[in-house]
Formats: structure tokens, sequence, C-alpha cells
């Protein structure tokens, strides 16, 4: 691997790599040609530490006063997270400052970190585009005029995504994921659906479609490696969400191949301690009902959806001439509904589970308002 450029960030080890550190390394730190063998799997490519200082330049140039950026960060998560659930807000909340401040307290990660910045200025553009009348008004005291800050942002981002994908670290996935969401749900999915495929793309690379470690139970790690395993899986379900709503919405190919994920469903209880995680969607949730909740239920609407785009139109991953061999357009109609009966009733079934908090019917008779401007 080491006669490819970049190859060595493969981290291809041996099934023994203290042995061969100990023993059989070279005076320049690299081992022989030979020693050790492979790990079965590849380890996920550590993020690459790279910046492009223009990218980095242009990107920081947009960041607007911090007052306006606090009030853009409440609106997205006021408006819009609850759709998405893709960070942990506390931790985003506490990180997002670090941006603004002084030259001399900056230290270097806060200065390259390309991936955060724009998954930040996503965030502010979106909560931007979500703000109404009331915090217009107030954002306008600082300057700030969200539609143009807006499409500031969404230009930038778009410009410099070649230099942000390389960086290959999560809140690269998020950005793609925001920025292709957004294009999604406005009117260009042509470019949405490129965008989210880097995101997957990135996801792959990271193992977010795996599961962080075989051989411990989730209850094994710690409260911060458990946190950050939910992290991992938000990102992972929302690339899942959004590829399937591509290919159900315009005929896109789907990219992800169920039988390589073995990465668990959310869990619904991660604030709890000790909640143990579902670890398949075919065992029932029992636990009490959280926005979480919502998220589950929503990731496995997208799982049986893909389970029906490939089975009855033959739109994934391996699947040339799908429809064909398997009868559904040929010979057998008994065959095309005994499949259609199947996927009706799992898609039942899941209607059925859905807790009374979550059935639409519930919420449409309830008014809900805020209960202030502010």
């Amino acid at each position: 691997m080491d006669a490819i450029p970049g190859g060595t960030m493969q981290d291809i080890v041996g099934e023994n790599s203290d042995i061969r550190h100990k023993e059989a390394v070279e005076p320049g730190g690299r081992p022989p040609c030979g020693t050790g063998t492979r790990r079965r799997t590849l380890r996920p490519m550590p993020p690459l530490v790279y910046s492009s200082p223009p990218a980095l330049t242009e990107l920081r140039s947009l960041l607007p006063p911090y007052e306006a950026a606090e009030l853009l960060v409440d609106t997205y998560f006021d408006r819009v997270h609850w759709f998405m659930l893709m960070f942990q807000q506390d931790d985003f909340r506490q990180n997002w400052p670090h941006l603004y401040k002084t030259q001399t307290d900056r230290t270097s990660e806060d200065c390259n970190d390309l991936g955060f910045l724009s998954t930040f200025l996503m965030v502010i553009a979106i909560g931007a585009h979500y703000a109404g009348p009331y915090r217009q008004g107030l954002l306008a005291r600082h300057d700030v005029q969200p539609e143009t800050l807006k499409q500031y942002i969404l230009k930038a981002v778009k410009s410099s995504l070649l230099d942000i994908i390389p960086v290959g670290s999560l809140e690269v996935v998020q950005t793609c994921i925001l920025l292709g969401t957004y294009y999604l749900f406005h009117g260009a999915p042509r470019l949405a659906w490129p965008v989210c495929d880097c995101g997957l793309r990135v996801a792959q690379s990271l193992n977010l479609h795996r599961k962080v470690d075989r051989d411990h139970a989730t209850l094994s790690l710690t409260p911060i490696e458990r946190n950050q395993n939910e992290t991992r899986k938000r990102c992972w379900w929302a690339i899942y969400e959004i590829e399937t709503f591509c290919s159900m919405s315009y005929g896109y190919p789907h990219s992800i191949k169920d039988a390589d994920c073995d990465v668990e469903p959310l869990n619904p209880s991660a604030k709890l301690r000790n909640a143990p995680s579902p670890v398949s969607f075919d065992e029932p949730l029992r636990c009490e009902t959280t926005l979480l909740s919502y998220k589950y239920y929503m990731s496995k609407l997208s799982v049986l959806t893909k389970a029906v785009l490939s089975e009855l139109y033959g739109i994934g991953p391996g699947l040339v001439n799908n429809n064909r061999a398997s009868g559904v357009s040929g010979s057998s109609l008994r065959a095309v509904v005994m499949r259609v009966a199947s996927l009706d009733a799992n898609l039942r079934n899941w209607r059925a589970e859905i807790p009374p908090k979550l059935r639409w019917e519930t919420v449409a008779s309830t008014s809900m308002s805020y209960s202030s401007q502010e």
C-alpha cells in the first residue's frame, strides 16, 4: 500500500500489532515487508490533517456577529433539529463558540477545523431560512439580512465542497447532510443527490454503517463513548433516510447495501443511564416515547421503503435485471401479489407500533403554538 499515494492512510496492521512494533520495525519506523498478517477488515481512515487556507479564510469571513449567530443557532434547534436530530445538541452548543475565539486564544485545532466550520455555517444558514419576522427584526439590529447571509453561505460551502470532503470527519458527513437536505427540499434534487452521496462515502469510510465494537455490549462503553456512538448512529440514519427519500421520490439508484450494514437503530432512551440500545428493528420498543422515538420509527420506515424499492422496482445495489430474474415483471402474477401483500403487512405492522404521542391524528387534534414571540 505504501506504493500508492495516500495508501498508508488505510492503516492496515497485523493481528498482533504490539509484536510488530516492538520486534519488527525498521529504523525508519516502517515495518519490513512480509511481517505480520492483515486484519480481516480495514480500519476506517482517520480524519486527514488537511486544510485549505483559501477555503478557511472565505468561510471564516462569513461568520456573522456572535449575538446573531447565537440567535440563528437557537432558531435551527427550535425549528429544524426535531426533524433531523443529527447533533447532540448540548455538545454542539458547547463547541460552536470556539469559532469566535480571538486570534490569540485559538488553538491550531480551532483554526483548521474546516469540517466543523462548514457544519456550523450550514446550521446558521438553515436557521436564517426559517427565521420568522420577529427574529428577522432581531437580526437586523446586528446588520444581518437572513436571506443574504444564507445565499452567501450556500454559495461558499458549495464552491468549497471539494476542499471540505477530504477532511473526512464526522462533521463533513453532517455538512453534506445539511447541504444536500436543503437542496432536496428546495427544488434541486439533481444537486442534492450527489452531495448526499459524498456524505455517504465519507460515512462509509468512517465505518458509520458498522457497530463500533463487535466484542462488547453497548452498556460496557463509557458514557463518553456511548454519546459518541449515538452521534455516529444519528449521522448514519440521517444519510440512510435521505438516500431512501431520493430513491423513492426521483428514482435514483439506492447505493446502500443492507447486508453490509450492522449498525444498531437509534436508542430512544439514549440519555438514560444503563438504557440498552435496540439491537435491531425486529424487537419492539419498550420505553417511554421521546423525540428520538420519532426518529427511530422514521429510520425503520426508510428500511421498509428500501425493501419496497428493491423487491418491487429493482432499485438498489446489485439488482441489475432483478425484476426479470425474480418474476416481478414476468410470469407469475401470484408471486407479485404475495410479495406486495408481505410488504404491505410490514408497513401496517410498523404503523401499529407507533405510540399515541407520535400519531398524526393525535397531534392534529391538539392546538399547538409557541408560547411567546421569543
